[in-house]
C-alpha cells in the first residue's frame, strides 16, 4: 500500500513539473509584436576606423524600421568604457527604412588606432498600431 502511494505521488509530481515547465517555456519564446531580429556589430576597417553594421528584421512591413541611435563607446585607461559618439536618426537618415520589413545598413566611426570600441543600437519599429524599441550591443573591437 505504501509503495503504491509513493508511486502515485511521484507520478503526480512528475506530471506537475512537466506541465509547469511547458507553460514557462512557451512564455519565453514570444519576444515582440514588432521584432524578429535586431543586431548591431562592429569591425575594424583599418586606420582606426570602426565599421558598424545594423541589421533589424521586423515581424511584418513597418512604417519605419531601423535604429533611433547608435552609440559608440571607447575603452578608457581605467578599463571602463565611455560614450564618445552618437549616430542619431535625424543626422543619419540611413538608420531608418520606411515601408519595409527589414534594414541592413552601415555607418563608420573614425576612432583612434589601437583603441578598443563597442557599440549599442536602439532598434526601432513603428506601424499604424504603435511602436517598439529594444537595445542591442556589439562585442568589443580593437581598431
Amino acid at each position: 500500500m505504501r509503495t503504491s502511494r509513493q508511486t502515485a505521488l511521484s507520478l503526480y509530481l512528475v506530471i506537475v513539473l512537466i506541465f509547469g515547465l511547458t507553460i514557462s517555456a512557451s512564455a519565453s519564446v514570444y519576444a515582440s509584436d514588432y521584432f524578429t531580429h535586431g543586431e548591431v556589430s562592429a569591425s575594424a576597417a583599418g586606420n582606426g576606423k570602426l565599421r558598424i553594421k545594423l541589421d533589424v528584421l521586423a515581424t511584418e512591413t513597418m512604417q519605419e524600421v531601423g535604429a533611433t541611435q547608435i552609440i559608440v563607446y571607447e575603452k578608457q585607461a581605467s578599463g571602463s568604457y565611455q560614450s564618445v559618439f552618437t549616430f542619431k536618426r535625424a543626422d543619419y537618415p540611413n538608420l531608418i527604412a520606411k515601408n519595409r520589413a527589414s534594414i541592413v545598413t552601415y555607418v563608420t566611426y573614425q576612432g583612434t588606432p589601437r583603441k578598443t570600441y563597442y557599440v549599442t543600437a536602439n532598434c526601432y519599429a513603428k506601424d499604424a498600431r504603435g511602436s517598439d524599441a529594444t537595445w542591442a550591443g556589439s562585442r568589443a573591437v580593437k581598431v
